[in-house]
């Protein structure tokens, strides 16, 4: 049970420090995008899609194949190293010599100094995969948590700093740069991981298999995940692209929130608990359960409070209300399944999330570019209707590496579901009622009374159970009580 206990602290931990993020991210975010224009955001994204998939293909795969391994020598640490610096430097040479063919494609000169800039960083990655790996070895979830929170804050005063001073674009690459600095060193100081250039052939060809297992999936996870931005902004432009961008950004910053943390955690968990399948399997559903406690109300409250958010930006993002609306919808699904591929990987499935993750990208590559027609919409339902499609797929994966039947994976916190539809008709229904006061105060009393109405019926589901909790956290009995209040609470 120390697996078990050590993966909830960790997910506590990264739920903390998801919640601080997003209140840094979220009141960057509306500053940064009071003030650029849709074609400004969208060269940003051109260029960190570029950039992101260069660190995909040439670093952070690597970091994982050293977790999931039961024992490492320093050879392995060596050989990782030695094979990421050179990828990254290969990496950020060819993207930085074919950014001006990047710009030209995506008819946004201004992207093409942004790819530039930002390749120069990407060798950093060398160290840090490497560093990042052994702390989750050690399932130090507490230290990259403190490190992601603390980054955050770091890049939100850079990008803000940025703005007041009148930097306009160049505010957020400053920002992304005093990010990546600052989790370098701090992780660095909490790892200590020396470069080294000892190893030997063995090693490598420990890591290798698993390695090409690692860049495909990540490969085509990215391509995956980049499919839909990358063809709205060939298809539609650079202004459209920047719409969906700021769409896409409520689901993510809920998914640092509610997501990050339980993600964070999955693989390493689960890798260690390979010769337990019990326990296994009780710490799979338990993850399923807890993410729906919390994604389910988060993702159905955001799409009810979008309207005002996006009224607090200013009229000219408008046009982005109903996207953001589709794809937090889609967050309902996404819930339980953002964590498949690490729930696979951690029980030495590798190969499995190529199949999930490859038939996702050809789902995008057909159904986006027919639905485009219909501007941006028809491109946030097609990834509704990717999503929802795959959904079978990762059950079949799932019940093969873990044991758990379909039934009971669709099952897992179908309470929760409940309670937050619920919880949706009647703050929507409230929110049609009045109509009056600004869009700060209404997002605020939407907000709070969901949060309240949510956690109403699930108290009172849950009665007998959070008594017998309290009386055993009274009692001095933390455990009993920690084990009573995860049974009230479902997960």
């Amino acid at each position: 049970m120390a697996i078990l206990s050590r993966a909830y602290s960790g997910i506590a931990w990264s739920a903390g420090a998801g919640a601080l993020q997003m209140v840094i991210r979220l009141t960057t975010f509306m500053l940064v995008a009071s003030q650029l224009a849709p074609s400004e955001i969208g060269a940003f994204a051109i260029a960190t899609m570029f950039c992101g998939f260069a660190e995909v293909l040439t670093a952070t795969p690597f970091g994982e194949s050293l977790q999931q391994r039961k024992s490492i020598r320093r050879a392995h640490l060596n050989a990782t190293f030695l094979s990421v610096l050179v990828l990254t430097i290969f990496g950020a040479v060819v993207l930085a010599g074919t950014a001006p063919l990047v710009a030209v494609s995506f008819s946004s000169q201004e992207s093409a100094i942004l790819i530039q800039v930002l390749a120069a960083f990407i060798p950093l990655s060398s160290i840090s995969v490497i560093n990042g790996a052994i702390l989750v070895r050690k399932m130090r979830f507490d230290t990259l948590a403190r490190s992601g929170a603390s980054g955050a804050a770091v890049s939100g005063l850079v990008a803000i700093s940025g703005m007041l001073l009148d930097a306009g674009i160049w505010s957020l690459v400053a920002a992304e740069i005093a990010s990546r600095l600052y989790q370098f060193v701090y992780v660095w100081r909490a790892a200590r991981y020396v470069p080294g250039w000892r190893t030997n052939r063995a090693a490598f060809t420990d890591l290798f298999r698993f390695n090409m297992n690692s860049v495909l999936t990540y490969v085509i996870g990215f391509f995956d995940n980049a499919a839909p931005r990358a063809l709205a902004g060939f298809l539609l432009g650079p202004a459209a692209l920047g719409y969906l961008v700021i769409a896409q950004r409520f689901t993510d910053l809920l998914g640092s929130l509610v997501l990050s943390p339980i993600a964070g955690v999955t693989m390493a968990s689960v890798a260690r608990l390979q010769s337990n399948p019990a326990e296994r399997k009780a710490l799979v559903l338990s993850l399923y359960r807890f993410a729906a406690l919390v994604g389910y109300p988060a993702f159905l409250g955001a799409a009810l409070i979008v309207p005002d958010i996006a009224g607090l930006l200013g009229d000219k993002w408008a046009a982005s209300i109903l996207i953001a609306q589709i794809l937090l919808i889609r967050g309902i699904r996404l819930t339980t399944g953002a964590f498949n591929v690490g729930i696979l990987r951690g029980a030495g499935h590798s190969g499995a999330p190529l199949v999930l993750l490859g038939s996702g990208l050809i789902l995008n590559l057909v159904l986006i570019p027919p639905a485009a027609a219909f501007g941006l919409t028809g491109i946030a339902l097609a990834m509704l209707v990717r999503t929802l499609l795959t959904w079978p797929i990762g059950v079949l994966f799932i019940r093969r590496a873990t044991g758990i039947s379909a039934k009971a994976q669709v099952m897992a916190g179908t309470r929760c579901l409940v309670f937050a539809l619920i919880m949706a008709i009647v703050v929507g229904t409230g929110q049609q009622v009045w109509t009056g006061g600004g869009h700060a105060l209404r997002a605020f009393i939407a907000a709070v009374s969901g949060a309240f109405i949510y956690g109403a019926l699930l108290a009172m589901g849950s009665t007998s159970s959070l008594i017998e909790a309290a009386r055993f956290l009274r009692a001095g009995e933390r455990g009993a009580a920690f084990r009573h209040l995860r049974e009230g609470l479902g997960f």
